[in-house]
């Protein structure tokens, strides 16, 4: 491939995923996931995914969010060779790059491309795709993962933190994708930002997001890396001792590929407005105890919860309070007869930064 500039030239010069990915111009100046068919394969065989996809070629389909210059999602399509491949691509030259190896590369032709706008909200609806037949989903799969649905995404830059909270916050609310029951989702994301929804009690990270990630989901960790050393990484990843340490990559910053495997049978959340009122309020000051942010609830929450709360939650840090315990206080707050009239707007509250 003769010498290119820009990354507008190198896009139209490229026929196959492998002169693209063998080029210094992949991902040049831009997030992406560039790690090898090995390391790749590695992940895959850590995820156990041909056990838990029993039939993807029939079954299977992979939307894939903010696709970039991306191996991982190359590689994932010829792993499991789903029956529909959905990519989503976060710019329109990594629209243009798709658009182009669909078009070139015979391994690339059975991915599917949006024709419109990549960042549309539009592609949050799955109904178009269903009604047309390209997609056929399981809303009550009987098995542990949903075998008709995998979310794949990059999150990696500044600007990726509200997008990840919104994929969470329609997996608790079943909306979206979502609806369907079950579906496994993996995420990159930076490693600083994939701790504030590990859920690992008593950090400084375990806030609101942290919550609503671990009570609707099974989080794990299955790939890192961690050569900036940042110290809460290094932490943090005592709780995740089986996962893949991912190599040097020059030029480019630490990742950390996280699993959300959507399980809303974890907890009994029968009053979910106000297990989500009960959750911002109380992780307005998450370092403090119970009974010091009980008055966040309306006035009167102190008096009525003392009564019907012991003294070991009450004396609890907020961060260190178990799931469980949130939800019994939710549903306390419920029955509360003088609780405030509130008609509660359900928001996505971010998290403050930790630097």
């Amino acid at each position: 491939m003769s010498k290119v500039i820009t990354r507008a030239q190198f896009v139209s010069s490229i026929e196959t995923f492998k002169q693209a990915y063998e080029s210094p111009y992949f991902g040049r100046n831009s997030a992406k996931i560039p790690f090898s068919q090995e390391v790749n394969h590695q992940i895959f065989e850590k995820l156990d995914l041909k056990n838990q996809y029993e039939n993807p070629s029939e079954k299977l389909h992979i939307v894939d969010y903010n696709t970039g210059f991306n191996s991982f999602v190359y590689d994932l399509h010829h792993y499991l060779r789903p029956r529909f491949h959905l990519l989503i691509p976060n710019s329109a030259t990594t629209h243009k790059f798709w658009k182009r190896l669909q078009d070139m590369d015979p391994l690339c032709r059975n991915f599917y491309l949006f024709e419109e706008d990549p960042r549309s909200l539009r592609h949050y609806n799955s109904e178009e795709l269903i009604n047309s037949g390209k997609v056929v989903l399981d809303r009550n799969p009987a098995e542990k993962v949903n075998q008709t649905l995998l979310i794949t995404g990059s999150y990696i830059t500044t600007t990726d933190k509200s997008k990840v909270r919104s994929m969470l916050y329609f997996n608790q609310m079943c909306l979206a994708w979502y609806k369907y029951q079950k579906v496994k989702s993996l995420f990159w994301l930076r490693p600083a930002d994939a701790l504030k929804y590990l859920g690992i009690m008593g950090s400084r990270f375990r806030q609101t997001n942290s919550v609503v990630a671990t009570a609707f989901n099974d989080v794990n960790v299955i790939a890192y890396s961690n050569f900036e050393k940042q110290k809460s990484v290094t932490r943090c990843m005592p709780e995740f001792p089986d996962a893949i340490k991912l190599p040097k990559v020059p030029q480019h910053e630490d990742l950390m590929l996280v699993e959300f495997q959507s399980n809303h049978e974890k907890y009994s959340i029968e009053h979910m407005s106000e297990f989500t009122l009960v959750l911002h309020k109380l992780f307005m000051l998450p370092s403090y105890k119970v009974i010091q942010n009980l008055h966040f609830l309306g006035p009167g929450a102190d008096e009525y919860f003392k009564q019907v709360l012991p003294a070991s939650v009450l004396d609890c840090r907020i961060c260190d309070l178990p799931i469980e315990e949130l939800v019994n206080i939710s549903n306390l707050y419920f029955r509360w007869p003088f609780k405030p009239i509130t008609d509660l707007e359900l928001y996505m509250e971010a998290d403050k930064d930790h630097n």
